[in-house]
């Protein structure tokens, strides 16, 4: 390819320096130019004539310097390519769609840095693009979750399995709570569900309260026949119960008739 400037289009300083050197330096100058055309990047220029990346950037800008010829950027080349092939719009797409910044470079069929040169020539704002598109995927994962459960989970049935766990993170992450999450995508409050399981588990809570509650009452009892006339002060200290779990305790064995009492107020002693 005939590289050569016309003599109209030189500048008298041009014209001069192209003086100084002898043709076998200006062909050289042009081969160069031709082999960069070629390969698209200095290193595999340098690679084939056995040269270093740097001297073939001087020879290059000496070519550029005397009007032999202009050559474009390789960035630059490649840029302008991939502007031309790939949209703004295919970039959001995938964005929105959720896509990683792998899947997005498989996708496009390109590097990751040549995905960040576009991002920057589209001015995409990725982090604000990303955040829409985690809530898309998340919310994906939330309807799926329903369709395997049958209906809207409540908070507990979220985090009680290991991928409603994490979706509740997630969900904590990019809507600020579940609250906000159910607002946000007008989902209901699911009504409280009681189960089988639930009851079961209620009762035997109530049953555990109450033999409890009745053997610390026994408790007191005891310790009351053991020791005679004794106050409330006392009974307190050395069970070490709460002042105001004591007068319930005591009120409810002197209804049962359990124990007796003597004298009022501060002076009252049981028995």
């Amino acid at each position: 390819m005939d590289t050569y400037k016309t003599g109209r289009n030189k500048t008298k300083y041009q014209k001069i320096q192209q003086d100084a050197i002898s043709k076998e330096e200006i062909d050289r100058l042009i081969s160069v130019k031709n082999m960069y055309e070629r390969f698209g990047t200095f290193q595999e220029v340098a690679n084939r004539m056995g040269l270093t990346k740097p001297r073939i950037w001087q020879m290059m800008k000496k070519g550029r310097r005397l009007g032999l010829f202009h050559y474009v950027i390789s960035r630059k080349h490649k840029l302008n390519q991939l502007t031309k092939s790939i949209s703004r719009d295919n970039i959001v797409n995938l964005i929105k769609k959720g896509y990683r910044i792998s899947e997005i470079c498989k996708e496009l069929s390109i590097r990751p840095p040549e995905l960040n040169a576009l991002k920057d020539f589209y001015k995409i704002r990725l982090k604000s693009n990303t955040r829409l598109a985690k809530r898309e995927r998340y919310l994906g994962k939330y309807l799926e979750f329903v369709t395997g459960l049958g209906h809207h989970p409540s908070t507990r049935e979220l985090v009680n399995s290991k991928a409603g766990r994490s979706l509740y993170n997630n969900i904590w992450m990019y809507w600020g709570g579940i609250d906000s999450f159910r607002k946000i995508n007008n989902i209901a409050k699911p009504v409280f569900r009681v189960t089988e399981k639930f009851k079961q588990g209620r009762r035997k809570s109530i049953r555990g309260k109450q033999l409890g509650k009745m053997k610390r009452l026994k408790r007191v009892k005891d310790f009351i026949k053991s020791r005679g006339k004794i106050s409330s002060k006392e009974i307190r200290t050395d069970l070490n119960l709460k002042t105001s779990t004591t007068i319930l305790y005591l009120k409810e064995l002197v209804e049962c008739q359990a124990i007796k009492t003597e004298g009022k107020a501060r002076s009252r002693k049981y028995f």
